[in-house]
């Protein structure tokens, strides 16, 4: 019970019935998710909504700083592209976490890491949404496939790009 913050057997029913598939998720060092918690914060572009985080034109930059654009610990994590998505990091990598990544949708999402790898994920990633990703290297992870109806055109040490159907 302690770990969830709930006091009594109604409170901690409510915990479980409202908890998230994954414990932790902060997006530019924002916490979205604490504790299996939505916290109700929010960063442009970026929501976390049903299970899935949604992306719609997102431009995630860490500039100076060291935040991890996206890190998730505690389940996979499953993002809905929609729009042009833009990630760019120098010396951290962009997402990390401790599951797996599924990258979906309409959209497109281009990942840049320099100094870092790009991707960085105790699992697997599969991407079914047009996919660029450029680091050092393009992705650190059990493995990277395309989903159903798209293709890995590319998956070297470096780059990483996933077509969407023609």
């Amino acid at each position: 019970l302690r770990h969830l913050h709930c006091v009594s057997r109604r409170q901690y029913q409510r915990c479980i019935r409202d908890r998230e598939s994954i414990d932790t998720l902060k997006v530019c060092g924002i916490s979205i998710i604490t504790n299996g918690q939505l916290t109700g914060l929010a960063f442009k572009g970026v929501k976390y909504e049903n299970g899935v985080l949604l992306l719609d034109s997102a431009v995630l930059d860490s500039g100076t700083t060291s935040d991890i654009l996206i890190e998730f610990y505690g389940g996979d994590l499953e993002v809905e592209v929609t729009g042009e998505c833009v990630f760019t990091s120098a010396g951290v990598s962009s997402i990390i976490g401790d599951g797996s990544l599924s990258l979906k949708g309409g959209g497109s999402l281009s990942i840049t890491a320099t100094e870092a790898a790009a991707i960085s994920v105790e699992g697997s990633v599969t991407a079914a949404c047009a996919l660029n990703v450029t680091g050092a290297p393009a992705a650190e992870s059990a493995g990277v496939s395309a989903g159903e109806g798209f293709s890995l055109s590319e998956n070297s040490e470096n780059s990483i790009v996933v077509a969407a159907p023609a």
